[in-house]
């Protein structure tokens, strides 16, 4: 039985950078309350091909008593995989292909399996984005064929694999994320969202895959049909300060007179972000594709009516009972959606309540205990 995980990851919480650092966050404090013992090697604002002269890794403890080891430059990575070694784990749990290198020289050291989790799927991005191929897609290329035991967040994910000419066998495991419990869903899901002047919600990175750029050219007709609309956008690109700039200013030439209806709040905390699914009237979340979803699985426990592509994984999460269902890469689409739910609150409350109940039933981190047991002991069995 595994008792002994080590994780290897990029920004951990409170370092957020996406939903990889959410996720992984709780899927970490998630174990250590299941009395697995946990250590995070977290490569936070790291450049894979940079980094400061900073020659000794930070460390540091979580409320709870997780040890992590934070890595923030190349000059670090030497003492930081001492240890990391030290730990001596039973598991190597890697969940980004850019630490695949320094993951293998661990596990390989103390002998350890290791787990490979796709949190994103670099093959069907670059499809998606019309790339040929990526430092981050040949570096999943071999954690993919060298993993011990890969993990599949969702069926999606797991049927794109089966697809590829890796000789996946019996190493495939699908396991589903979760989603922690907030302190302030509950309160949330009850809150009145047509009591008001509506207010649209969009979580997460400033990116073409995460339908961004259709999200921002929807909002000018959006805006316009509805005088009283307010948008409210959490998230951002934080390592990449420049490009985050650059949509700000895209969307200062789209929206004209309308730009300050948009206020740009940046990454927050979980009760910051839980206060603001609670007051908004929908959460749009226009994904090309998604390995999880993990902001839909949020929105669904505080009640916010969502507009959704329900691409990729996104479509085992919900189905048009839960949400309005949108095409991909389609800004037009978002609109119509989006004075649809204003139109009709009657319908978005059934919608949010259906949705509601369906994640309350096993989707909450400590109900995915025992699966990842599983995984981690079938790496420890080949």
């Amino acid at each position: 039985m595994p008792r002994r995980v080590l994780h290897i990851t990029r920004d951990f919480p409170p370092n957020i950078n996406g939903g990889l650092s959410v996720a992984v966050g709780g899927l970490v404090e998630s174990q250590a309350r299941a009395g697995i013992e946990c250590v995070v090697v977290s490569f936070d604002d790291y450049r894979h091909s940079g980094g400061s002269v900073r020659r000794e890794p930070e460390r540091s403890t979580t409320a709870s008593g997780i040890p992590v080891i934070h890595v923030r430059g190349k000059s670090a990575i030497k003492r930081a995989q001492e240890l990391a070694v030290n730990f001596i784990a039973d598991v190597v749990h890697v969940h980004h292909e850019l630490l695949w290198d320094f993951a293998t020289d661990v596990a390989r050291f103390n002998r350890s399996p290791t787990v490979f989790t796709v949190h994103v799927l670099q093959s069907e991005q670059n499809r998606l984005r019309d790339v040929k191929t990526t430092q981050s897609s040949e570096a999943q290329q071999r954690a993919l064929a060298e993993c011990t035991i890969l993990h599949a967040p969702s069926q999606a994910v797991a049927d794109h694999l089966l697809d590829s000419t890796l000789r996946l066998g019996e190493r495939l495991n699908v396991v589903r994320l979760g989603c922690d419990d907030w302190p302030g869903a509950v309160e949330a899901s009850e809150q009145e969202r047509f009591d008001g002047p509506p207010m649209l919600l969009y979580v997460g990175r400033f990116a073409d895959i995460c339908g961004f750029a259709q999200l921002l050219e929807a909002l000018p007709a959006l805006l316009a049909a509805q005088p009283t609309l307010q948008v409210t956008i959490a998230g951002g690109m934080p390592d990449n300060p420049r490009a985050e700039k650059r949509w700000k200013k895209r969307w200062e030439k789209l929206a004209g007179a309308n730009a300050r209806r948009l206020r740009w709040v940046g990454w927050l905390r979980s009760d910051e972000l839980s206060r603001l699914y609670g007051k908004a009237t929908m959460l749009v979340v226009p994904s090309w594709f998604e390995t999880f979803g993990q902001v839909v699985l949020e929105g669904m426990l505080h009640g916010t009516p969502l507009i959704t592509t329900g691409a990729g994984a996104i479509a085992e999460l919900v189905d048009d009972e839960c949400a309005l269902l949108i095409d991909a890469n389609d800004a037009s689409a978002i609109t119509t959606a989006a004075n649809e739910l204003l139109a009709d609150p009657a319908a978005a409350e059934q919608r949010r309540a259906n949705a509601l109940q369906r994640v309350q039933n096993g989707y909450h981190w400590d109900d995915r205990i025992d699966a990842f047991r599983a995984l981690y002991q079938a790496a420890i069995d080949s």
